[in-house]
């Protein structure tokens, strides 16, 4: 197994970038065969059009760490395609694998090796894992405490997988990007991320696809990281939700009516989820903040989805 760290950067907080860079890299791996020695994790940067002085800093840390390559797209092109971008890379260079990160999650020490453990135990000879696409990581939301569940679809609905020291590994239907690991044999059966979502439901939308053509997904309870789902919180009751931005709920809203028209998605994801969305968004509309500016965006978002209009929008710069 050789993996590539591919992290997409946006305006990203450098101190925060630099503390998961440093706990990606200095997470030593067994290469080969048991008794082989430990190799050190490399990582690129897929810069989506950050501003100059935090690509001069970017640059900085590529000049001085051989480990570190930067890859700048100019302009932000879209989490979907930066990730392709990393993934063309990596197969360029000859990785087997990909482990995808968000700009802002933090692994612990040791997710890379217990994700790369994972990844042997599923593809031991004996194992009934069938062929593994992906392995992702438990992680906790540091605004939302708890750990959410990894999630499989069952014929009567979801089913909420909950920690069980007898099952470490379990399987799933789709994972969320970050902390990803994804060999790129999947990804030359399964193919790239789709790039018309632009943000939003990329991650789901390529792990239905991957179990759709015969290729399983599964979590990994002993890998941990932190991640955030949103800047923000909102409590009703005893429950707590991310609150995205008003511009991200036109992504949310127009990639939901788009994925909701793809015969390749099950119906057990798409009802669900079509009566999930609906009520948060009702919450999110009544009770959040900024509620005309996020009422206008899920207008947009309405429209463009019901006429197909994707990739980045032309009201964002």
């Amino acid at each position: 197994m050789n993996i590539l760290c591919v992290t997409v950067t946006y305006h990203p907080d450098l101190a925060a970038l630099r503390r998961q860079l440093d706990r990606l890299l200095e997470s030593p791996l067994q290469a080969g065969p048991a008794g082989a020695p430990p190799f050190a994790l490399q990582a690129l940067l897929v810069d989506n059009g950050s501003q100059q002085p935090v690509l001069e800093a970017l640059r900085d840390w590529t000049l001085n760490d051989g480990r570190l390559t930067l890859l700048e797209l100019g302009e932000n092109r879209g989490l979907a395609e930066a990730h392709n971008r990393g993934i063309v890379n990596a197969r360029s260079r000859g990785f087997t694998h990909v482990l995808l990160m968000d700009q802002d999650s933090l692994p612990e020490a040791d997710m890379v090796a217990q994700l790369a453990r994972a990844w042997e135990t599923l593809q031991a000879p004996g194992s009934s894992a069938g062929p593994v696409a992906a392995v992702g990581p438990h992680y906790t939301d540091p605004m939302l405490g708890n750990p959410p569940d990894f999630v499989q679809l069952r014929p009567w609905g979801l089913f909420r997988h909950k920690p069980d020291p007898a099952r470490p590994l379990v399987p799933v239907d789709y994972l969320i990007s970050s902390g990803c690991l994804i060999s790129l044999e999947a990804l030359q059966v399964v193919g790239p991320m789709q790039e018309a979502l632009f943000i939003d439901y990329v991650d789901i939308e390529w792990g239905l696809r991957a179990n759709g053509l015969g290729w399983h997904l599964y979590g990994a309870f002993p890998a941990r990281m932190t991640h955030a789902l949103g800047p923000r919180v909102m409590r009703l009751l005893w429950r707590r939700f991310p609150l995205h931005s008003p511009q991200r709920h036109y992504f949310v809203v127009r990639n939901a009516l788009w994925l909701y028209r793809q015969r390749h998605l099950p119906w057990r994801w798409r009802l669900p989820h079509a009566l999930r969305l609906g009520v948060r968004l009702t919450f999110y509309l009544l009770l959040g903040e900024k509620r005309r500016e996020r009422l206008g965006y899920v207008l947009r978002g309405l429209r463009d989805g019901l006429a197909g209009r994707m990739g980045k929008p032309s009201w964002m710069s």
